[in-house]
């Protein structure tokens, strides 16, 4: 007999949820990601190059960095 328990969520699942939001939904997401702790903020900042420690994006199979 099943306990009742609910399947974990995965990527897919979020990634669908997140697929169908319209563009203010998904800037208050962020912002609250932002707003929820200072390690998204760093996060943040580095993704979009905004502070002193951008994320390097792996370049795509094949491809010679510049």
């Amino acid at each position: 007999m099943m306990s009742g328990a609910k399947k974990k969520p995965t990527w897919n699942d979020l990634k669908r949820t997140i697929g169908g939001l319209d563009r203010d939904a998904l800037l208050g997401l962020v912002h609250d990601l932002y707003a929820a702790n200072k390690e998204n903020k760093a996060f943040l900042y580095a993704r979009f190059g905004l502070g002193d420690n951008p994320i390097r994006r792996p370049s795509p199979a094949g491809s010679v960095p510049m």
